[in-house]
């Protein structure tokens, strides 16, 4: 059906009618011509009118169902993007997991203003085991001796040593060596005395180490 808002009114008043106007004059009481001619113009309004009620019906509906279809098909997009995503978050879960070291947030700070001092392995180990470890690994000399080490042992060097559960396991040898050189707490000079504490105060922050047991010092 065309659209009937568009339809436009037959002219009735032609010759084409004019049988179909005689037909009514005399079939009918009290019809003239002005009648006759009226009565066809009465009966397509009405006739336009009930197709425009159901031509805008029809247009809502369609409207309604394209917007369904519409909403339907956004929904069924958002949930294939949500489930994209979410393939795409367990993809990047599992790279994170597999190479972590590539994905460790880099904190945004100020250059360190002081010169970083690496103790030797040895007494670093120590720490980490919450074990007793000489001041004087911590003092210059101390610091010294751990640069050293490290240019002139051999990194392949490995040692058998046995774990706490009675195994034995092999380690490199550097992380075993005790410093011959190493003095006792109460021969250290009071000068280095306090810059080795302040240097044993750092690697046991790195080590964990209680702040109860830290701010004994």
């Amino acid at each position: 059906m065309s659209n009937p808002h568009k339809q436009i009114c037959l002219d009735f008043a032609g010759d084409e009618y004019t049988e179909a106007q005689n037909t009514m004059i005399a079939g009918g009481e009290g019809i003239d011509d002005a009648a006759a001619a009226a009565m066809p113009i009465q009966a397509w309004n009405v006739t336009n009118r009930a197709q425009r009620t159901v031509w805008d019906r029809q247009v809502r509906e369609e409207e309604e169902r394209e917007a369904t279809r519409q909403r339907e098909a956004e929904e069924e997009r958002e949930r294939e993007a949500e489930v994209r995503a979410q393939q795409e978050q367990a993809v990047a879960n599992k790279e994170q997991k597999r190479n972590r070291s590539k994905y460790i947030e880099i904190l945004r700070c100020r250059p360190p203003t002081i010169p970083v001092e690496i103790a030797l392995k040895y007494a670093t180990l120590r720490l980490q085991k919450g074990q007793y470890v000489e001041l004087w690994y911590f003092m210059n000399a101390g610091l010294g001796h751990a640069r050293r080490s490290k240019t002139l042992a051999n990194k392949d060097s490995m040692v058998l040593v046995t774990n706490k559960e009675g195994g034995i396991n092999w380690i490199p040898v550097v992380n075993t060596k005790e410093a011959k050189l190493a003095l006792l707490d109460r021969k250290l000079p009071w000068e280095d005395f306090t810059i080795a504490v302040r240097r044993m105060l750092m690697a046991m922050d790195a080590a964990a180490w209680p702040k109860q047991r830290t701010s004994m010092l």
